[in-house]
Formats: structure tokens, C-alpha cells, sequence
């Protein structure tokens, strides 16, 4: 559906930005984020802090295919800590070992009802990473919790009618 991307986003004309039809004005896109740490919480306050703003400092288009801000909901998320699972997602973005620098500290609708669901932790802990848990900057997985099985995932996923899959799962493990 978007254009084909050429040497620079800045090379898109107007009329290729503005691309969504009257029939799909009013369609939102849904999003679930796979690890709700610094970028999902980075994310989610931005597009909440974006989506009722008259003007948009930082974005470098307000529109890309029709689409805006507030255009997004965020309608699943999951994680393996265990201070945010079960939390609703504006909750789970800001409990540790998150640390992202908070512009608003605003989350909005754009992820109200999401509660976080207990991923599966299979290699996304490193050993070195659950060794520390007293001191906050480390994940801590509560055994004792259950994980979603793939089959339970995808559920959640047709239910919510999510159109995209964010994979924030953690890059040092």
C-alpha cells in the first residue's frame, strides 16, 4: 500500500503521502508490542503526545499514507518481567528496569484497556540479566507465572485485530 521507498523519505510528494481513500478515513491501525521496555514506552508517548497535537515538532511528516498519530491503538502487549505483567500497558512502560527519558508522562487512549500478558522468555533473559533483580536494572521473571502459549498469542492477535507486531524484544541477550 505505501509507496515504494527511494533514495529519501524526503523524496515522497504530497500527493503520495496522502494516499488513505474516504472509505478508510476512519480505520484505525492496531498494534502489538512484543517487550514493553525504553523504545515501546518511547513509542507510546509519543504517538499519545502527537495524536492531539495542532503542530508536530520531531515528526518529519505529520501524515504518511493518510495516516496520523492518532490513527494508532495499541490493542496487545507482552513482556517476561514480572513488574509488568498483568499492569495495564500505560503502567508496564514506566516500571523498571525502564529508564527512557519521559517527555509527557502522558500515555492517552491510544493504549487504554491493554493489559500485559506474560510472553514467553525462552533466550530473550540473558543469564547475566537475572542475576542482579534486587537492584532494578534487571529483568526479574517470576517462574510462577504463566507464559502464553504460541497458540494463546496468535488468539489474542486475530481477537484484537491487530495489523501490526511489534518485536521490542531485548537486543543483549
Amino acid at each position: 500500500m505505501f509507496p515504494r521507498r527511494t533514495e529519501s523519505v524526503r523524496e515522497f510528494d504530497a500527493e503520495t503521502l496522502h494516499m488513505k481513500s474516504e472509505s478508510t478515513s476512519t480505520s484505525m491501525i492496531k498494534v502489538a508490542i512484543v517487550g514493553c521496555g525504553n523504545c515501546a514506552k518511547s513509542l507510546v508517548e509519543g504517538v499519545s503526545l502527537y495524536s492531539g497535537a495542532k503542530e508536530t515538532p520531531g515528526l518529519t511528516f505529520r501524515s504518511v499514507g493518510g495516516y496520523e498519530c492518532k490513527d494508532i491503538k495499541f490493542v496487545a502487549a507482552w513482556d517476561v518481567d514480572a513488574r509488568k505483567v498483568g499492569k495495564p500497558l500505560a503502567e508496564a512502560l514506566v516500571a523498571p528496569p525502564n529508564c527512557a527519558m519521559t517527555i509527557t508522562g502522558k500515555f492517552g487512549p491510544c493504549c487504554e484497556g491493554v493489559v500485559v500478558r506474560k510472553g514467553q522468555v525462552l533466550d530473550g533473559v540473558g543469564p547475566l540479566m537475572l542475576e542482579h533483580p534486587e537492584k532494578g536494572e534487571t529483568f526479574c521473571v517470576d517462574p510462577s507465572q504463566p507464559e502464553d502459549s504460541r497458540e494463546e498469542i496468535c488468539r489474542v492477535l486475530r481477537e484484537t485485530g491487530a495489523d501490526v507486531l511489534l518485536n521490542y524484544l531485548p537486543v543483549g541477550s
